[in-house]
């Protein structure tokens, strides 16, 4: 489906985001997030940005695995959508 440019648009959904669960590991870092889906002929471009409040709270997260985890996650995702 074309828009008014004649571009495909893009799917995109953003929120901030954080840990409601007292004592969770994450519960600290507040972020935001928007994730972009663009759709192709042949698949799904899939984009994540998360921005955190501070430089050192993304390094605190990215120290966690964040990166790791977020993949995981995604190729998770993807199993259950190949699975119907």
């Amino acid at each position: 489906m074309k828009n008014w440019s004649g571009q495909t648009p893009l799917s995109r959904i953003s929120g901030q985001l954080n840990s409601s669960l007292p004592g969770h590991e994450c519960a600290e870092f507040a972020m935001t997030a928007v994730i972009t889906l663009e759709p192709r002929e042949q698949d799904l471009k899939y984009k994540a940005l998360v921005m955190h409040s501070s430089q050192e709270n993304r390094a605190r997260h990215e120290k966690m695995g964040f990166l790791d985890g977020w993949g995981k996650a995604l190729d998770q995702m993807l199993e259950m959508i190949k699975k119907g």
